[in-house]
């Protein structure tokens, strides 16, 4: 048989998932840099989060925007960026240290 494709799935296949609490914990890190109420920041961050994977959010930054923008947060640039290297950090941890 000849194969045209193979699919690999990276997250939880070749690279071992984040635990739960490692995504709440970025979620957290994430409110503290934008200086958002945290309870908040965490329950709008997994509510719509699904956009990231389906491409309704280009990146972390347009997601972390769009969330500060619905909790009419006024957050510099600088810290947007600043708070998207956090859920980088948590998917590289795992990316770089293959099963």
């Amino acid at each position: 048989m000849k194969y045209q494709a193979v699919i690999f799935d990276l997250g939880g296949t070749l690279s071992r998932s984040a635990a739960w609490s490692e995504y709440r914990n970025a979620a957290r890190k994430m409110a503290e840099i934008c200086g958002a109420p945290i309870n908040d920041f965490i329950e709008m961050w997994f509510s719509e989060s699904s956009g990231l994977g389906t491409g309704v959010f280009s990146s972390y930054s347009d997601y972390i925007r769009h969330i500060c923008k619905r909790m009419s947060l006024e957050v510099p640039e600088n810290l947007i960026d600043l708070a998207a290297r956090v859920p980088v950090a948590v998917t590289q941890e795992h990316v770089i240290k293959p099963r």
